[in-house]
């Protein structure tokens, strides 16, 4: 009887552990960017809910990310979920990556030059449609550049 052993290389491990990384960032970073856009429209429309959810945000920001992990830890097992392994990591990352996006996407919409809304306030459009016509398309840069910087946290 003969056994086969395959180590592997280290390009092999390298590759492995490419894709885990990969994977965990994208997954965090798509989960930041569906929750921390609607979250900056309402920061930037509501200032007093601004305030909090920035100031929330903020606070999550500087908590040291092995502290988080531990604060986490608890809450995660209080809820029967995982606490080791890719899924604390990915909800790390999560909170880690709201503020920028938030931050940017609240200052884009409200850099949004006050006639364009007024403009399309007389021409009768919804404030949905002025957001989604208007105001979101204006901002995307600086959006995009929110999430620019979330992928470079991850």
């Amino acid at each position: 009887m003969t056994v086969e052993v395959h180590e592997e290389t280290l390009a092999e491990r390298l590759w492995v552990t490419t894709k885990a990384h990969l994977l965990l960032v994208c997954a965090s970073l798509f989960a930041a960017i569906v929750v921390a856009v609607p979250l900056g429209v309402i920061a930037a429309k509501n200032p007093l809910a601004g305030q909090f959810i920035v100031g929330g945000a903020e606070v999550i920001q500087t908590i040291p990310g092995l502290a988080l992990l531990i604060f986490m830890s608890v809450g995660l097992r209080r809820l029967d979920l995982p606490t080791i392994g890719p899924f604390p990591v990915v909800v790390a990352l999560f909170l880690y990556s709201l503020l920028p996006i938030i931050r940017n996407t609240m200052t884009g919409l409200r850099d949004v030059p006050q006639s364009l809304v007024e403009s399309a306030k007389a021409l009768g459009l919804d404030s949905f449609t002025r957001l989604r016509l208007i105001e979101l398309p204006m901002a995307s840069r600086m959006i995009l550049a929110g999430i620019k910087t979330t992928a470079e946290i991850g």
